[in-house]
């Protein structure tokens, strides 16, 4: 049994059960966790690869906030489209680029995203992470 933990206050369920849904249907070829986004960085809409929160701006636009270089601030639009503070555990479970050792897939994303949403942040997180636990979620 796993235990997990509650989601944190202010995270936004709907916006990460909005972008599952729009992650499960991006290609494998237009998706890494490895960074937000190659290539464009300036608007919402870019069609290059990108990990959830890169694909994630296509779905608030009006969320998005702009660096010094007019580019997109993935970690500030992250926290407010999502409810969830860069670098936190809840944060680190759902976008880290260290899943690209495990699970860098959009399907498996969309699962983990739908699996947090319904249970919470299990414990066992970072194992599943770096590949040491099954991962939880059913991706089949």
């Amino acid at each position: 049994m796993i235990n997990h933990l509650p989601h944190p206050e202010g995270c936004n369920i709907e916006n990460i059960l909005k972008a599952a849904d729009l992650i499960e249907k991006i290609p494998q070829r237009k998706f890494n966790m490895r960074s937000f986004r190659k290539g464009q960085r300036s608007t919402a809409k870019c069609g290059s690869v990108g990990c959830i929160v890169g694909h994630s701006t296509l779905l608030a636009d009006n969320l998005i906030s702009r660096d010094i270089d007019r580019e997109i601030d993935f970690i500030s639009f992250s926290f407010a489209f999502f409810g969830i503070r860069w670098s936190s555990n809840d944060w680190s479970y759902l976008f880290s680029g260290d899943w690209v050792r495990t699970d860098n897939t959009p399907t498996g994303s969309a699962a983990r995203m739908r699996y947090y949403a319904e249970y919470g942040l299990p414990k066992n997180w970072r194992y599943q992470m770096q590949g040491n636990a099954p991962l939880i979620y059913n991706t089949k």
